[in-house]
């Protein structure tokens, strides 16, 4: 959680046809435009648990926290710092994570994929 809302974070790579695999360096987070909480009177709001552009852009709180509910890896990290996680580096521990997990996956599946 971001200031008490979901998030989640968007990476791009790239597959080319000899199974050259890219990772582009800079992602971004997408926030939710509402503090996490589940409404017994309406457990499906959107704005709470869904961080997509395409449902955000109507919530009446889109783009108060973040411009557009996003953030870059730069904004995550200066977040990270004020709350005390000083220490843990978005790029060098959340990125390469995602690249090791990236790479696990197209390893599973290389022998699925048409050529």
């Amino acid at each position: 959680m971001i200031y008490q809302r979901k998030f989640d974070i968007r990476v791009w790579v790239f597959l080319n046809y000899d199974s050259s695999l890219y990772f582009f360096p800079e992602g971004y987070l997408r926030t939710s435009s509402s503090e996490f909480a589940i409404d017994p009177n309406n457990p499906d709001d959107q704005y709470v648990h869904l961080t997509n552009n395409a449902i955000q852009k109507y919530s009446q709180s889109y783009g108060v926290f973040e411009d557009g509910n996003q953030m870059s890896y730069a904004q995550f990290q200066d977040y990270l710092d004020s709350h005390g996680f000083s220490g843990y580096s978005v790029k060098d521990h959340t990125v390469e994570v995602m690249k090791s997990l990236i790479m696990r996956s197209m390893l599973a599946t290389r022998k699925l994929l048409d050529p």
